[in-house]
């Protein structure tokens, strides 16, 4: 069972139990305290491959909120392409459009967060995923008969229906517009549904990132384990010291 002292070293966090080996421990002389940072390069080493670790943690920490919020938009991405697949012959033009709308406006947000998630630090791997979905979902919609009666604003790339070139397009072809709708539809869908498997971009990212985790958890506990022990060690040869110092003044005195 830890006695006091050990139940004290594992409440601190790996900066503090540096600092604390380094000076000594609390209430003792300057002698001592600069006996013990003799030992400081093994307590700077602790230190620093704590801190490359935690750079790492945060990283992967944004990675997985960016990739959770990514297959979510993926999701949306997913249902709003069924919906769009899912138009019958006797649909009529509002709702083409009301359906074709909801498309965009889910893909625009899909592109937008798998940008954001390809920028961030972190695995490489996980930035190159985010970056391939992006590219599919445009060039999906850019390659369907559909893109004909979208616009694409050119400050933000965002896409937009034309509501006035799409009643145009159902006004002299109904059924070929139809047609084309349900067609991108099931083309989105089928991508989305590629996405979301388990060896999807999406989602093996997410997968890959959560192993990631717990290999870096499993890093910081060692390393303070690491840092207990060095704060056990030097405070143990500052503590021989001073016993040493009293012992030598008490004889001169």
């Amino acid at each position: 069972m830890p006695g006091p002292a050990s139940r004290y070293l594992q409440g601190m966090n790996i900066s503090s139990l540096l600092n604390f080996s380094t000076f000594g421990g609390k209430g003792q002389s300057n002698s001592v305290a600069q006996a013990a940072a003799t030992l400081s390069p093994m307590a700077q080493a602790v230190q620093r491959a704590d801190q490359r670790v935690q750079t790492e943690v945060n990283a992967n920490m944004a990675q997985l909120s960016a990739f959770g919020q990514l297959k979510s938009s993926v999701s949306q991405v997913q249902l709003s392409a069924r919906a769009l697949a899912d138009l019958g012959a006797t649909s009529t033009p509002t709702k083409h459009q009301s359906s074709l709308t909801d498309l965009v406006t889910a893909v625009n947000t899909a592109i937008s967060r798998a940008d954001t998630t390809a920028l961030l630090p972190g695995a490489s791997g996980a930035a190159e995923s985010a970056r391939r979905v992006a590219r599919d979902l445009r060039q999906t919609m850019q390659t369907s008969d559909v893109f004909k009666v979208i616009e694409r604003n050119p400050s933000n790339h965002t896409l937009t229906v034309n509501a006035e070139k799409l009643g145009h397009a159902v006004a002299l072809d109904a059924t070929r517009v139809q047609a084309a709708l349900v067609n991108l539809g099931q083309r989105i869908d089928q991508m989305a549904s590629t996405e979301l498997t388990a060896r999807g971009d999406v989602t093996d990212s997410l997968d890959l990132l959560k192993r990631h985790a717990s290999t870096l958890q499993a890093q910081q506990s060692a390393l303070q384990s690491a840092a207990q022990a060095t704060s056990a060690y030097t405070s143990s040869r500052a503590g021989a010291f001073g016993y040493g110092v009293g012992a030598y003044q008490s004889n001169i005195g």
